[in-house]
């Protein structure tokens, strides 16, 4: 049963005290935080799938390796399996997505804001060491739900993988494998650095006879 949601958050003290940008917005916020854990599982079972094993078991080989690592040895795992190409096709495609919803996911997560308290923008930090000027990236309540969309979709992707790999027998039998998700937008990319000028060697003088 789905619960009813008041027309708007306004009416809720708590939310309207403790909404630094937009109640939507931060809605929102919450739904890419929330789906994205649900990804997250999935990659484990999705791992589970690959080696034939149940959850508890892939947890204690899995729990400390992080995501890229997980996603390189799927991939290996399905070569060294020889997979179908289709099979390796659809699990490229979803490793390829589950990367740039992980890298949209983490610019909703890890952020700066700068402005008046509920119209706050949204700003990229530098993980490096030197200090740069946080830039503005995509953050328009549209843009967030996108994002939020996108991950939901991801999710029952794994979860149709999954389902056609089946080396456990969680999965109905004979699943077929699910259509290729589009490539999402980033929320930001980097702009594009000028070519580095190679130096030149210095010439050696001709010798004369």
């Amino acid at each position: 049963m789905i619960a009813k949601i008041p027309m708007t958050f306004n009416s809720d003290q708590w939310i309207a005290t403790n909404s630094p940008i937009d109640a939507q917005r931060l809605h929102a916020l919450g739904a890419v935080i929330v789906r994205w854990n649900d990804c997250e599982k999935e990659l484990f079972v999705l791992f589970g799938e690959m080696l034939g094993l149940p959850l508890k078991e892939v947890w204690v080989i899995a729990h400390d390796l992080g995501n890229i690592a997980i996603c390189t040895k799927i991939k290996s795992l399905a070569r060294a399996k020889n997979f179908s190409s289709a099979f390796q096709s659809a699990i490229e495609n979803t490793l390829e997505v589950y990367n740039i919803c992980l890298q949209n996911r983490n610019q909703l997560v890890h952020f700066w804001t700068s402005g008046l308290s509920g119209d706050r923008q949204l700003y990229r930090k530098s993980k490096k060491a030197d200090y740069t000027t946080p830039e503005l990236f995509k953050s328009d309540l549209a843009d967030i739900r996108r994002v939020a969309e996108d991950i939901k979709a991801l999710a029952y992707q794994m979860s149709g993988l999954e389902a056609a790999i089946n080396t456990t027998g969680r999965g109905p039998p004979n699943s077929p494998l699910p259509s290729k998700l589009a490539l999402p937008a980033r929320l930001y990319s980097p702009p594009p650095q000028a070519p580095t000028k190679q130096k030149q060697k210095p010439r050696r003088p001709s010798s004369q006879a």
